[in-house]
C-alpha cells in the first residue's frame, strides 16, 4: 500500500514541479521577477514531497536500485570521509575491515543507508562512530530467523557511543513512522527496506547506554 500510494503521489508531484518550471519560464521571458520567491518556495516544498515520496517506496521495498559489483574493502575505506562530510555533529570516525567479501548492490543506496545511520548515531550524541565490516555466514537456522537465505554475507556493523535506547525503542526502530524524535521515523525503516530489497536484512545487535549498534547483513558477491 505504501508503495502504491507513493508512485501515485510521485507522478502527482512530478506533474506540479512541471508546471512550476514553466512559469518559471514565462515569467523570465516577460522579465516578471515579483514571483521569484513564492515559485522557489514551492518547487522546494514539492522536491521535499519527492523527497519523502522516494522514503516510502525505499520503506516498501520498491525504489529503483542499481545494483553492481562493489569491493568492499574500497568503500569501508571511504566511509570516513563521507560521513564527516555528510553529519553535522563533530564525531570522530573510525572504518576497519577484516578481508569483506566484496558485494552486488547499489553503492549509491548503500552509502544512503550507512550516512542514515551515522546522523542517528551523531544525534543521538555519540561522539565516536565505528564501522567494521566482516564475512558472516547463515546456516539454515540463522538464515531463517531473518527471513533471508543462508550463505556468505557482508555484516557491516555501525557502532555509536550515544545514548543507546531503551527496550521499547530497540523493539520498533525499524517501524515504520516510529520516532523519539521530531522526524519522520523513516530513517531505519528506509534502511531495512534497502537491506531487504538487497536480499539482506537490518538489526539492532545491541542498545545499552553508551552502545549501539545497527548491522547491515548484505549478500556476499558469489565467486566465479
Amino acid at each position: 500500500m505504501a508503495g502504491a500510494a507513493a508512485h501515485d503521489f510521485n507522478n502527482i508531484l512530478t506533474g506540479i514541479l512541471g508546471n512550476l518550471e514553466l512559469m518559471q519560464r514565462r515569467a523570465n521571458r516577460q522579465g516578471i521577477t515579483e514571483f521569484n520567491d513564492y515559485l522557489t518556495g514551492a518547487r522546494s516544498a514539492a522536491s521535499r514531497g519527492v523527497d519523502y515520496a522516494q522514503s516510502l517506496l525505499a520503506v516498501a521495498g520498491f525504489q529503483p536500485l542499481e545494483p553492481k559489483h562493489i569491493s568492499a574493502a574500497s568503500f569501508i575505506e571511504n566511509l570516513p570521509e563521507l560521513i564527516s562530510a555528510g553529519i553535522a555533529a563533530q564525531a570522530t570516525i573510525h572504518a576497519t575491515c577484516a578481508a569483506p567479501p566484496d558485494l552486488i548492490c547499489d553503492e549509491a543506496k548503500l552509502e544512503d543507508a550507512v550516512l542514515e545511520l551515522a546522523k542517528n548515531a551523531a544525534e543521538a550524541g555519540a561522539r565516536t562512530i565505528t564501522i567494521t565490516a566482516a564475512p558472516e555466514h547463515l546456516n539454515q537456522q540463522q538464515a531463517a530467523h531473518f527471513g533471508i537465505n543462508p550463505g556468505a554475507y557482508l555484516a557491516l556493523a555501525i557502532t555509536d557511543d550515544g545514548a543507546g535506547m531503551n527496550d521499547e525503542t530497540a523493539a520498533r526502530g525499524f517501524e515504520p513512522f516510529f520516532s523519539t524524535k521530531n522526524a519522520p521515523g523513516l530513517g531505519l525503516a528506509k534502511t531495512l527496506g534497502f537491506a531487504r530489497q538487497s536480499g539482506g536484512h537490518a538489526h539492532i545487535t545491541a542498545h545499552q547506554s553508551g552502545r549501539t549498534i545497527i548491522t547491515l547483513l548484505l549478500p556476499a558477491a558469489v565467486k566465479p
